[in-house]
């Protein structure tokens, strides 16, 4: 026991010294190690706050999300088939709106009934901001030609909230298909008690009230051929199954640049960029014949003005955008603009004055 008891005492007291030289070197190292633990502990608060930083990015919602009005998907109803101009057009405009504020934004097909199925689904749907109208021209049209229509777009059913495209028409017949001018398609409506068979996306819209008056102007005869909107007409045309078309722009000029259709004339007051080697029914002698279609959004009308003030920001900022900007233009349709809800309900009553005059006027008639 005394025997390596005795031998450790020089080992111990060896690291005693060893220790108390390593005390003494802590005690000069401390202000160092006191700075390294400081700057350590800098490194770790920034990297705390970089960490932190990160997963609130990761988090953050989408530009504009923060201005989101429901976590719902949103409907946009359009009154008619899908691949026609205005299902066309609110397509693109429903991915940038969905782009823009990280809501969900959705095309909701329902044809038939005159545009009623889609107007009585959006009249009746809870004023929440979850479903929205596209309503067009066709609606004001209709209205005047038959006035006991339910729901109308100027009722107390629905608001206006914003014009989204306003384009000409463009008259089309099958390619090939014999008929290579106005004065062709005249000739054969003069011809015979079978007329000549003409197209409409509904009864009482604007192709048909075209007609109607191209009829009374040309003094042929023209028999309508309802569809349920105008996909289904262009593709009855293109194969022969009906004789001519007073379609709009982005839909037609398709079936045009494809070779499956030839315009013969525009409905607008001058020539459309797209199409200058083609005349303006004005041009030829029908002066009665200018007029357009345009598309507009509408809400139901007991919907909440801040949500109505968020969705007018959101349709503006869309309308707006670059991409929309660039493809408005190449179908035809006029570049939008900014605009009020204000400024799109004195349009929506004018045009329904204008549609009135003009079925009073001429003492046009659905049969």
């Amino acid at each position: 026991m005394a025997g390596p008891a005795a031998g450790a005492g020089p080992g111990l007291r060896a690291e005693r010294g060893n220790a108390g030289a390593v005390s003494r070197l802590s005690e000069a190292a401390r202000p160092a190690m006191n700075a390294s633990r400081a700057r350590g502990g800098d490194m770790r608060l920034a990297c705390l706050m970089l960490g932190s930083a990160a997963l609130s990015m990761a988090a953050a919602p989408p530009a504009g999300a923060q201005d989101a009005w429901t976590t719902q998907p949103i409907r946009l109803v359009v009154p008619a088939s899908a691949g026609g101009s205005m299902d066309q057009m609110v397509r693109p405009l429903a991915a940038v709106m969905s782009r823009l504020s990280g809501q969900t934004f959705i095309v909701d097909n329902r044809s038939g009934g005159a545009g009623v199925l889609a107007r009585e689904f959006v009249a009746g749907a809870p004023p929440d901001g979850t479903v929205f109208l596209l309503g067009s021209v066709h609606e004001l049209t209709r209205l005047a030609l038959t006035p006991n229509l339910p729901h109308p777009l100027t009722g107390p059913d629905f608001v206006p909230m914003a014009k989204i495209a306003t384009m000409p028409n463009l008259v089309v017949v099958k390619a090939g298909g014999g008929l290579d001018d106005i004065a062709e398609l005249v000739a054969k409506g003069k011809q015979g008690s079978k007329g000549i068979s003409y197209g409409v996306g509904s009864i009482g819209n604007l192709q048909h009230l075209a007609g109607i008056t191209f009829a009374q102007s040309a003094g042929a005869h023209m028999v309508a051929i309802p569809y349920k909107g105008s996909a289904p007409a262009l593709k009855d045309l293109a194969g022969g199954q009906i004789d001519v078309l007073f379609d709009t722009m982005p839909a037609a000029s398709t079936f045009v640049r494809e070779g499956r259709l030839r315009a013969l004339a525009v409905t607008s007051a001058s020539r459309s960029p797209l199409f200058p080697d083609v005349p303006t029914l004005k041009e030829l002698g029908f002066p009665r014949m200018v007029l357009g279609t345009w598309y507009g959004v509408f809400a139901p009308s007991k919907l909440p003005r801040d949500i109505a003030d968020a969705v007018m920001d959101l349709l503006n900022r869309a309308l707006m955008d670059p991409e929309i900007q660039r493809m408005w233009p190449e179908w035809g349709s006029e570049k939008p603009t900014r605009q009020s809800r204000a400024e799109f309900a004195e349009f929506v009553r004018d045009e329904a004055r204008r549609w009135q005059d003009a079925v009073s006027q001429s003492g046009i008639k659905v049969e």
